[in-house]
């Protein structure tokens, strides 16, 4: 499960937060109108809601401020606070926050502007204190690929767990971030105590700390066992752990019983499935599991469908059937020549 930061994380009303590879934006305005400021500088959209219209106007930061149009979805954009409004203190106001609070209001316009390191120094001083600045300083670190501060970040988080996504949740800020579970695939994870033990687990399995990763996830799977993120989670992680175990196998079926193809969790849900179908020697459960799974390929990314097409390619060759096997594998190599030993498969080497 690696971490990757993606697009606007929910907010408010009309305010939303973002993560991306380039740091972090915020966004603020009624829907149709939006400014955003990030670490790039500021960007204006108007459009027309529910018909996909819209101007984007763009300014960096080194850009002298362009005055816009004075048109009605404009003035409500004026009208709309402004990001950094949301966490920009007085200095009257400063005097009645702690030193910590102030140290994590300042790690997150930090983070906004895309200065990781400078935001990383205020949330190790507000850490101790607020479990927020635990979960975010956690985050910043996953993106970096730096396990190690990683753990030391989320360790805090979750031993102050009762007070996960306060803070957030006091400045009106509503934080979610998109990260990959599966090489396929990306989930929402959440400043809660879920949220901090699905990043915990990945940094066990990193580390090679394997009781300590499967700890989270059992902890994860009494507290929510029916979260689909949970049950993702945890089939990934017997996958690749006890691969041709059939104990583990069984408990991916076990898990993932009853599961229906309606959205892309879902799908990878039964990818897992499929894969431990197979390992118990029941190619033709796994071969049905599959074709489910491929009816519906609207909002499922290029990446699973490729995987689960590869993964019933090889249902099909145990089955005998080699001339559908060989349609699904010229399938995935128009889309990408390079996945997996296809290439080698269709004899194109």
């Amino acid at each position: 499960m690696a971490f990757r930061f993606f697009r606007r994380l929910r907010i408010a009303p009309g305010l939303s937060l973002n993560f991306s590879k380039s740091g972090l934006s915020l966004s603020a305005g009624p829907r149709g109108a939006k400014v955003t400021v990030g670490p790039r500088g500021v960007r204006n959209t108007v459009g027309l809601p529910g018909t996909g219209l819209h101007h984007t106007q763009h300014q960096g930061w080194n850009k002298k401020e362009r005055r816009p149009r004075n048109t009605p979805a404009e003035q409500k954009q004026q009208a709309a606070p402004t990001p950094e409004s949301v966490l920009t203190l007085s200095r009257m106001q400063r005097l009645f926050k702690s030193s910590e609070e102030c140290a994590l209001i300042d790690g997150a316009l930090a983070a906004l502007r895309g200065e990781d390191d400078e935001a990383l120094a205020y949330l190790e001083h507000a850490s101790s204190s607020f479990a927020d600045a635990g979960f975010l300083g956690g985050a910043l670190n996953f993106r970096r690929d730096d396990y190690r501060d990683a753990h030391h970040f989320l360790e805090r988080a979750y031993d102050n767990r009762a007070d996960l996504g306060k803070f957030f949740v006091n400045y009106g800020l509503d934080l979610s971030l998109m990260v990959h579970l599966t090489p396929e695939l990306k989930v929402p994870v959440y400043p809660n105590e879920t949220g901090v033990l699905l990043m915990l687990t990945e940094v066990y399995q990193h580390f090679g700390h394997l009781e300590g990763a499967e700890y989270c996830l059992q902890t994860l799977l009494k507290q929510s066992p029916d979260d689909l993120v949970v049950k993702l989670s945890a089939v990934e992680f017997f996958e690749q752990v006890y691969r041709g175990q059939k104990s583990a196998y069984k408990s991916i079926v076990a898990l993932t019983d009853g599961v229906k193809n309606e959205s892309a969790i879902h799908a990878a849900l039964m990818l897992y499935k499929a894969r431990a179908l197979r390992g118990l020697g029941l190619p033709t459960a796994a071969r049905q599991t599959l074709t489910d799974a491929l009816r519906r390929k609207k909002d499922r990314p290029q990446d699973l469908l490729n995987n689960l097409a590869y993964e019933r390619a090889l249902v099909y060759e145990e089955l005998g059937r080699k001339s559908q096997a060989r349609k699904d594998l010229e399938r995935i190599y128009a889309l990408d020549p390079d996945f997996e030993d296809v290439a080698r498969r269709l004899d194109l080497l």
